[in-house]
């Protein structure tokens, strides 16, 4: 035990005097009722009550003292766990039925999959406190954009700046997607804990038959992945924009001529997570980072590396205090 105001236990010097004008009070009114009443004064009462009063003030004396006592409280190194976070940016996420926050509308003019897909990312990002993450794309196949790292404020700016004018690969490789994020986890030296979060309107075109190996491979290697739904139900067509941004010159079209259709498929993902380990959230659910961030912490903290031993101190002021008031009361009950 410690004590950060030790000098407050000069108040204990007031003890001897209380306890000397207690006998005295004592004293003065036995020999009051012996001389008029002719009986003595209990002394019970005023034994219980004035030890209740000691001990009352030894024990705010302890609160202003400020006691403490260590302890040892596991932590969950959040330094200890890695994110993997893909985005796909194949031509459907070019479907602009996505709704946009009001306040990213000015960033993201272009209500597209692929800017709410980003929104999403960087409110995720504003959540993190010491994890590394790294940033990936994929479409057909897998590519690290940002290895693992700290520097938050890079991959914002990534985020925030890169364009999706040039983004016309047809095709999305969910099994590619998570493959690249296990690898991109598995190149780490310490091998901390890890998730893969795939950002995707869900509509996989190719790699079907090798998704549910890749999702146990990730398993095997102790890696979670969650998965964020970004679109709306139903079939949308996939505008061609100016390479400005500002107006729509066509649609795309398939190899029959006809315009290209694209449908937001939850299911796919919902699969993903469940085999996966992780969770299932919507982007435009605006509580989703949040969810997703919890679920990911309590998942890494059964995890080896996660954990940490640190030692704490409890302030026992307040049990100290509590028990001074509670003593004085007794004091004045017993003492009448």
């Amino acid at each position: 035990m410690t004590l950060d105001a030790p000098h407050a236990l000069w108040l204990l010097a007031l003890l001897p005097v209380y306890l000397f004008f207690a006998v005295r009070s004592f004293r003065k009114a036995d020999r009051f009722l012996r001389a008029f009443a002719r009986i003595p004064k209990e002394r019970l009462p005023f034994c219980l009550s004035t030890a209740f009063f000691s001990l009352a003030l030894i024990a705010v004396t302890a609160a202003l003292a400020e006691p403490k006592i260590p302890y040892q409280k596991n932590i969950l190194a959040r330094s200890g766990l890695t994110l993997a976070l893909g985005i796909d940016v194949s031509t459907s996420m070019l479907a602009e039925d996505a709704v946009l926050p009001h306040e990213a509308r000015e960033r993201f003019p272009v209500p597209s999959r692929l800017n709410r897909a980003r929104i999403f990312a960087l409110s995720l990002l504003s959540r993190l406190e010491g994890e590394r993450i790294g940033i990936f794309i994929f479409a057909e196949t897998g590519t690290v954009v940002v290895p693992p790292t700290t520097d938050y404020g890079y991959c914002r700016y990534l985020l925030q700046h890169f364009s999706e004018a040039g983004l016309v690969t047809p095709g999305s490789d969910l099994s590619a997607a998570v493959g690249t994020g296990t690898m991109l986890l598995q190149e780490m030296e310490d091998r901390s804990a890890g998730a893969v979060i795939l950002l995707s309107d869900g509509e996989p075109t190719a790699g079907e038959t090798d998704l549910a190996e890749a999702v146990r491979q990730a398993r095997e290697a102790g890696i979670r992945i969650c998965t964020v739904g970004v679109g709306r139900p139903g079939e949308q067509r996939i505008p061609l924009r100016s390479p400005d941004g500002t107006s729509i010159l066509d649609y795309y079209l398939d190899a029959e001529g006809r315009e290209l259709r694209t449908r937001f498929t939850p299911e796919s993902l919902q699969r993903i997570a469940r085999t996966g380990g992780g969770i299932y959230v919507q982007a435009i659910d605006t509580a989703a980072p949040a969810r997703l961030m919890a679920a990911v912490l309590a998942h890494a903290a059964d995890a080896p590396g996660t954990q940490q031993v640190w030692t704490v101190w409890r302030n026992l002021s307040p049990v100290f205090l509590l028990a001074g008031l509670v003593l004085f009361s007794a004091g004045i009950v017993t003492g009448r």
